[in-house]
């Protein structure tokens, strides 16, 4: 199986504990959008509608162009099952993504009392409102999940139930809200993890 990342693999933050939710032995290779790119290189967005954020070998945080990233996608050559390892909506068949397995999941769990979800960049809440049908009461909040342990956004943590929309987001972003929270929390890690369980 492969793991795609739409920044540059491996993704030490990411899919060993990915693996390790899926629980099962698995021969996994990691490749990246922007392996072997100068940081000159990288498609920055045209627009905060055009706005992805992922991450870098050694750990920054990179702001690419959705449009970009997209023609990357469509182009890149896939010879066994691929796991897109970005919760954005691409509708490309040929990857397993994340956004298909978390609107079903999602949709079998709500419709929700009240639902937060948290992105990693403030400019991307609006990107958010995908969610709204799940609930009435739709909140949005950011905070990047690759800048160290940032603190928890005010209000956050009066939700029913919290989706952490992004797949940087691990488990100790979720104990860390969840210690706090007066509601379910889970990532999108998580919900991805568990699927592939039941597939591989």
């Amino acid at each position: 199986m492969t793991f795609l990342t739409i920044g540059q693999s491996p993704r030490d933050d990411l899919v060993p504990e990915l693996i390790r939710i899926i629980g099962k032995p698995l021969e996994v290779k990691e490749v990246g959008l922007l392996d072997g790119m100068e940081v000159k290189d990288f498609v920055t967005p045209f627009s905060e509608k055009d706005l992805l954020v992922s991450r870098l070998r050694d750990g920054r945080e990179v702001e690419l162009s959705e449009e970009w990233v997209r023609e990357q996608l469509l182009a890149f050559e896939v010879k066994e099952a691929t796991v897109l390892l970005c919760t954005s909506e691409f509708n490309i068949v040929k990857y397993i993504e994340p956004y298909t397995v978390i609107r079903s999941f999602l949709r079998s769990q709500g419709p929700f009392e009240s639902l937060a979800v948290v992105v990693p960049e403030k400019k991307q809440e609006p990107l958010a409102r995908r969610w709204k049908g799940l609930s009435t009461r739709l909140e949005v909040f950011s905070f990047s999940p690759y800048e160290g342990s940032p603190s928890i956004p005010s209000g956050l943590t009066d939700s029913k139930y919290i989706y952490l929309d992004c797949m940087g987001y691990g488990l100790d972003h979720e104990s860390r809200i969840q210690e706090v929270a007066l509601g379910t929390v889970i990532s999108a890690r998580r919900i991805v993890g568990e699927f592939l369980r039941t597939i591989v």
